[in-house]
């Protein structure tokens, strides 16, 4: 079975970009069973005819008309038992028999604006306690990385620090020999009289410019990081001098430090068949950086440990969004329980929120 996840960005011009045929979309590009969307933005009558698809059942969870929103799209030949929301237009359960679907769309988590930040500690915590320690599969935008490899500024500050521990035994020698020398020079200045007024202008400068080398190394003596000048719109804003100061860092970020303690009780999939670096599924769009492959892996497919997944990837081809889909197969079979299999349902959204009455 093969589950494709994907954040669109609104699913009508996604769709647009595609060629405006979902239902091909899924069944011949994708090859999915079960695709899980994100950031849907509409309600339940603009997006009507992704509720009416041929091969395809589709649960939506909306919240406000325009912003967030999920959608589940199960193949017709499939079993779904329930579909529940857990949280309006965020976290959308299905249950498929033998192992039950979280389609989730967490927030991003803004510590500058205090007044929502108790709010979305509760949705990260409300998914954290709904969730069973088995047969489940969790799907989604999650917002944030768990590990500095998967975002890419952080992957270049390592590659910095590495360079720098590797050369630092050799740039420390040369800096204490320059400083010597130029502190004799200085001193033997400071003594002769006669000097020209150009060579006193000359000393002045690299006397500036060696306090100021000294001043540096002290602050990097004291710290284990240290403000960077006018940072590029890539580049982190500080300089590090310890992996360990770099790991504190990039967890201070509230959904990483979260994210990392999630993916600890589950298998993040893609892990299980890529080790690679530079593997994205979001880029930013406003400094347009997905030509350069500058992003963050913050889209996920995660399993119980009891479930077994047989191959996963990501389809950065695709587009259409700031995001790429993320796919994993599994070795499960949505069995049949008793009572009514929603995928079989009459395509309509409304008799899926509204029981039949005869």
């Amino acid at each position: 079975m093969k589950i494709v996840s994907i954040n669109v960005n609104g699913l009508r011009a996604f769709d647009e970009k595609n060629h405006g045929n979902f239902n091909k979309f899924c069944l011949d590009l994708l090859q999915a069973d079960i695709v899980c969307l994100q950031e849907i933005k509409g309600s339940d009558g603009s997006l009507s005819k992704y509720h009416a698809l041929e091969d395809y059942q589709t649960f939506s969870s909306f919240y406000k008309k325009g912003r967030h929103g999920v959608s589940t799209l199960v193949r017709k030949n499939l079993f779904c038992g329930k579909c529940e929301e857990i949280m309006p237009g965020r976290i959308l359960k299905t249950c498929h028999g033998s192992f039950s679907i979280y389609n989730c769309y967490m927030p991003y988590y803004d510590e500058s604006k205090e007044e929502i930040r108790q709010k979305y500690i509760e949705a990260y915590d409300k998914l954290r306690l709904n969730l069973p320690e088995t047969s489940v599969i969790l799907c989604g935008d999650f917002n944030a990385t768990y590990n500095m490899l998967d975002h890419y500024q952080f992957v270049a500050e390592l590659n910095t620090l590495i360079s720098v521990n590797r050369w630092q035994p050799h740039s420390e020698l040369l800096a204490r020999f320059e400083k010597i020398s130029f502190r004799k020079f200085g001193e033997n200045i400071d003594k002769s009289l006669d000097i020209t007024p150009k060579m006193k202008e000359k000393w002045k400068l690299w006397k500036s410019i060696v306090e100021t080398a000294d001043e540096f190394m002290d602050q990097s003596m004291k710290k284990d990081r240290v403000e960077k000048i006018n940072p590029s719109k890539v580049e982190l804003p500080y300089h590090f001098f310890s992996l360990k100061e770099l790991e504190d860092y990039f967890y201070e970020v509230y959904q990483r430090a979260w994210m990392k303690k999630l993916v600890d009780c589950y298998v993040d999939t893609f892990r299980l068949f890529n080790d690679g670096l530079s593997k994205y599924t979001c880029w930013n769009t406003i400094f347009n950086l997905r030509p350069a492959n500058l992003g963050t892996r913050i889209d996920y497919i995660l399993c119980s440990k009891d479930i077994r997944c047989t191959k996963s990837g990501i389809l950065p081809e695709i587009k259409g969004s700031d995001h790429c889909p993320v796919f994993a197969e599994f070795e499960v079979e949505p069995y049949e329980e008793d009572g009514v299999n929603l995928a079989k349902r009459k395509n309509n959204l409304l008799a899926f929120f509204k029981p039949k009455t005869s």
